[in-house]
């Protein structure tokens, strides 16, 4: 009924399963090669903020909106958990391996490499069934309340 082969030689049954599902449902799934250019393109902007910062060259304010739409997308994409991981993976992650990585709940390792982070996240997309709302703008009353809360230390 379903043509296994695969172009990559090694596809785990999870991502053997993931595609069966795409298939059943029509839905596409991103390619590997696709999701690794992604997080090759965003460590080079990052790098290159980062340099620009070292130099008191501060881009914040004009990258932010630039970063709010690629963490829409990924939302989106893949739902609220999956963006999560990769925002876990990509900035937070011990990447030495030392503290701070992800196992299942039976101790299996996850997100250790970009593929393992893409097999997680793809099947976060197959498990999302929300559609994606926008975060609400705090009020001005909240910012201060934030703000003061801040301040004093809380």
């Amino acid at each position: 009924m379903f043509n296994t082969n695969t172009q990559s030689h090694n596809v785990s049954n999870r991502m053997l399963a993931i595609r069966i599902m795409d298939r059943l449902f029509n839905r596409k799934i991103m390619k590997l090669e696709v999701f690794e250019e992604i997080l090759n393109k965003l460590r080079k902007q990052t790098n290159k903020q980062d340099a620009l910062y070292a130099l008191d060259v501060d881009l914040i304010n004009y990258s932010d909106d630039h970063n709010s739409v690629i963490n829409i997308l990924l939302e989106v994409y893949y739902g609220k958990e999956g963006a999560d991981w990769i925002s876990w993976y990509m900035w937070e992650r011990d990447e030495n391996g030392d503290q701070y990585q992800a196992t299942t709940s039976d101790g299996k390792p996850i997100c250790y490499d970009d593929k393992s982070l893409w097999e997680e996240v793809e099947q976060c997309r197959l498990d999302n069934t929300k559609e994606y709302e926008l975060p609400k703008k705090m009020s001005d009353e909240e910012r201060l309340q934030v703000l003061t809360m801040i301040r004093n230390g809380l």
